[in-house]
């Protein structure tokens, strides 16, 4: 073999034993599944309509133990499309290994049906079954005539054999015959079930003609009462024609003659004579169950041929099984036959409790605020709530998101707290300061809305090969449901924090879109399929009514809370070269309960360090490969928060060091991994020539002046182009706690480091409260932020004014006011005396020989550097009253900031 040849057979090689290497791989992976189904069973084996059917699937397991079987089935239909039913948890045995359930009697129409299983969702298992509607017996619908006749005469006996689900019975074996006697006829059922057969009955007397019919293991049997007589004899019989009654006083598939409560049914009858002499003084009665007696009586005789028509209204008012047994009397003119019996007509019927629904998952929303202090009681009490089962969802608005603030402006929320529970507002003024006073006020609210009647619609999110959302219509309901589908996506566990500091649940991160759901009727299906959530999202969905109602609501499960939370997500240091700088992060445990917890490991590592620089915990070194730390309880800080919510943290201290000849902007990130939670925090650090002092804000408070409140600051060390900012929250302590919605100011620097700004735009009527707080910014990252502090508005304003309730003028200020109107009307016109003479006088040449001004261009273009104050006003709502005044005092604030540095320092006003 040449080597050319030698080197395609090596390759040629090499490539098959790669294949066999991968198929053995393959083989071996695809032996290593932890169980498989062998097996099903279905008890009845061949499922029929109308009865209970009972699924077992058997599993051959090869690991652990399988725990979360889910079985569903949809109708096979040609072309697709067949509606499936609702996700169904399957009940195991002892071993593990056999996983059950039980359909109720009814769930299945005729037809084939493909059964889905599931392993935690993932499909792992199909099959198929015809669920078959057989009839159980022959139903004969025959007519006799005559009824009434002489002895030797002849009566013909006609109609139809059906089965009891409506099949014609053709060519079943028939007999006429009258019981205890050798009188009978034989006959077969023709075409379509049809047939007709004579009797000659002899001799005279009362007797009951018997017709049977049989085919393959099916009968069918009618009796039919004959008189033969000499005489002339009316004939009486008794018949029910009908039951009336809406739709929705019955039960689907409960049965005939079963109602709900107070339903109203009429009962329609008929009494006929097909004797052959007349019925005198003809009289219905009734025999109640209860023990009464009532009789219908009618005037006229009943001749023969003549019918009676008439209706009762039955009594639905007591539940149970009721009877009425109608008879009818009569007076003839000849005497009473031997045996003659009177017609008797029995009626059952059942009263059911009429079925309330109630209890739909209400959908409860909030809106809130970082910087609100009363809201963090509503907020527990949601959570706690939720963490104890009750039957609800919720999302929570963070008004400073933008998202979230739309919303709070299509819904005119200008305070909080505010909840909406089931679209309505049912609170506007928030917290009384005491989570259990909020829980059972909430509770409270939630059962009042559960308890309000709403069609049984079951929501379920199905996350199997595809994410679906699946609405299912309870097969007893009675009417058609439509609506909009709405779509929540939530940030189940955020990092975004109240003014507790503890993260908040359920917030709000966006709306999905709608989904139209028209006409879905009992026992229907509809299903969307959607994208899967983004990591750390999840999503609520609401079907809301055309009404506007909420119908019901559910949550895709959004898995545990994290085992710990990282506080900070974002560090900026200033630092010179060389040098070092301490980096902290604390790590966060929230819990409902002041007991022990597993600890939690939390492993740090670094990415993008730059070169030559070293970032330490104690003596070690992090690297890529990272370090991991303990957060246990007993090396962890406790504090218990005013809302009964237990915080343990832990400081993690590391150190930055860098080395000499650095300038610049430098970032890296370190990554905290606790379980299956990951943080990353973005370290910023601008290194100058020489470390740059720290900035602190040595004060920060409050003081009223006349009518209006000053916020000042005093701080050191504050950088060229640093900006001093403060934020503001009105807020009412008293009845019940809400807030309004926090503002935003730039503060003006006045001599000796220290700023002021003016509260200019916020309505403080109603409130009794300010807080505030305040930092330095720099390059848009904040510095020396102060903790919350709150103020009385009556220790710095008189309320009273702003309220309008003191806006009286004095006779001093009213005195004022006119003398200076007098003063400037007489300035007005003396000008206007002075322009008139110099018009007169000029000559109109002189108009020409002027020039431009002299001196250049005009003065005016510095602006004044005398203390104005800067204020921006930072709107957070629609509409605040004095919101154009915040606008130009954002325009102003800009400018004066500009030419601050320029002119001298200001002076103090």
């Amino acid at each position: 073999m040449s080597p050319k040849g030698r080197l395609i057979f090596l390759n040629a090689l090499i490539s098959f034993l790669l294949i066999l290497s991968g198929m053995v791989v393959l083989t071996g992976m695809a032996g290593a599944i932890p169980a498989e189904v062998i097996s099903h069973r279905l008890d009845p084996g061949e499922p029929t309509v109308g009865s209970p059917l009972n699924v077992t699937v058997e599993f051959e397991i090869y690991d652990e133990p399988l725990t979360y079987i889910t079985i569903q089935w949809c109708i096979v239909e040609e072309g697709g499309g067949g509606a499936c039913g609702p996700m169904k948890d399957m009940a195991k045995d002892g071993t593990g290994r056999n996983y059950s359930i039980d359909y109720p009697a009814g769930t299945f129409q005729n037809a084939t049906y493909e059964f889905h299983v599931y392993d935690n969702y993932n499909p792992i298992y199909d099959f198929e079954t015809h669920v078959a509607r057989k009839p159980s017996y022959i139903r004969i619908d025959a007519t006799m005539v005559p009824n009434t006749i002489h002895p030797n005469e002849t009566i013909t006996v006609a109609g139809q054999l059906l089965t009891d689900i409506g099949q014609p019975v053709v060519g079943a074996e028939m007999n006429l015959s009258i019981p205890d006697s050798s009188v009978f006829s034989l006959g077969t059922s023709g075409e379509d079930g049809v047939f007709s057969m004579d009797l000659m009955v002899p001799g005279s007397g009362y007797f009951i003609v018997n017709l049977t019919a049989s085919q393959d293991g099916l009968f069918g049997y009618a009796d039919l009462p004959l008189t033969v007589s000499d005489w002339m004899l009316p004939n009486m019989a008794i018949t029910g024609t009908g039951i009336d009654f809406d739709e929705g006083d019955a039960p689907p598939g409960a049965g005939d003659n079963t109602f709900y409560q107070n339903a109203s049914v009429i009962f329609d009858f008929e009494v006929s004579n097909t004797g052959t002499d007349q019925a005198m003084n003809v009289t219905i009665h009734l025999d109640h169950d209860n023990g009464t007696i009532s009789d219908i009586i009618q005037d006229s005789n009943l001749l023969p041929g003549q019918r009676y028509p008439g209706s009762i209204q039955l009594n639905t008012s007591e539940l149970g099984t009721h009877t009425i047994k109608m008879s009818v009397s009569w007076d003839q003119t000849a005497p009473f036959p031997e045996g003659h019996r009177v017609p008797t007509l029995d009626l059952a019927y059942k009263v059911l409790p009429r079925p309330v629904w109630t209890g739909h998952t209400v959908f409860v929303e909030m809106f809130t605020q970082i910087t609100c202090a009363p809201c963090v009681y509503v907020e527990e009490s949601l959570e706690v709530l939720h963490e104890d089962g009750v039957n609800f969802e919720y999302v929570v608005y963070v008004v400073e998101d933008s998202e979230s603030e739309m919303i709070a402006d299509t819904r005119d929320v200008v305070t909080t707290p505010v909840l909406f529970i089931d679209g309505d507002l049912y609170r506007k003024n928030g917290s009384s300061n005491d989570v259990e006073v909020e829980i059972d006020e909430v509770r409270g609210l939630i059962e009042d809305a559960a308890s309000l009647e709403r069609p049984p619609v079951e929501l379920q999110f199905i996350d199997g090969e595809d994410l679906m959302l699946t609405a299912f219509l309870d097969p007893e309901y009675r009417d058609h449901v439509s609506g909009l589908m709405k779509l929540y996506r939530i940030e189940a566990h955020s990092m975004v924090r109240n003014n507790q500091s503890i993260p908040m649940s359920n917030r709000y991160m966006g709306s999905g879109p709608g989904q139209e759901i028209d006409d879905l009727g009992p026992g229907e299906w509809f299903n969307i399929t959607l994208d899967r959530p983004l990591p750390g999202e999840s999503y609520i969905a609401v079907m809301e009514s055309d009404y506007g109602e909420i119908l019901i609501s559910t949550s895709l499960p959004s898995g545990p809370a994290p085992e710990a939370y990282i506080a900070k997500e974002q560090v900026l240091l200033r630092m010179g070269s060389p040098g070092e700088k301490d980096i902290h992060l604390v790590a966060d445990r929230f819990q409902f309960e002041d007991k022990g917890f597993d600890d939690v490991s939390l492993d740090i590592s670094i990415s993008d360090l730059p070169e030559g620089w070293s970032v330490l915990m104690g003596d070690a070194a992090i690297s890529d490969q990272g370090t991991t730390i303990a957060f246990t309880r007993g090396s962890s800080m406790k504090e218990m928060k005013p809302v009964g919510r237990v915080r343990y943290y832990q400081d993690i201290l590391l150190s930055l060091s860098i080395p000499d000849n650095v300038s610049g902007n430098f970032d890296f990130n370190l990554m905290v991994e606790a379980g299956s939670d990951r943080y990353d925090v973005l370290v910023i650090v601008i290194v100058t020539d020489q470390e740059a002092p720290e900035i602190e804000i040595l004060d920060v408070h409050l003081e009223g002046e006349g009518k209006t409140i000053y916020l000042y600051v005093e701080a050191k060390n504050i950088p060229q182009g640093a900006l001093v900012k403060a934020i503001v929250l009105p807020c009412n302590y008293e009845d019940g706690g809400s807030c309004g919605q926090w503002q935003s100011f730039i503060l003006s620097p006045l001599e000796g480091g220290k700023y002021r700004v003016a509260l200019a735009g916020i309505d403080m009527s109603g409130y009794t409260h300010l807080s505030y707080r305040a930092w330095v910014e720099v390059d848009g990252a904040k510095y020396a932020e102060t903790e919350d502090e709150q103020k009385e508005i009556a220790s710095l304003i008189d309320i009273e004014g702003l309220d309008g309730e003191d806006n009286g003028l004095s006779p001093w200020l009213i005195l004022s006011l006119v003398l200076g109107v007098i003063v400037i009307v007489a300035i007005l016109l003396a000008f206007i005396i002075m322009a008139r003479r110099s018009s007169i006088e000029e000559p109109a040449d002189e108009h020409e020989a002027g020039g431009p001004m002299e001196g250049g261009e005009a003065e005016g273009g510095a602006l004044p550097s005398d203390g104005s104050e800067v204020s921006e006003i930072v709107q957070q709502a629609p509409s605040y009253e004095g919101s154009e005044n915040a606008i130009a005092g954002e325009h102003q604030a800009v400018d004066d900031l500009a030419n601050s540095e320029e002119g001298p320092p200001p002076s103090d006003p």
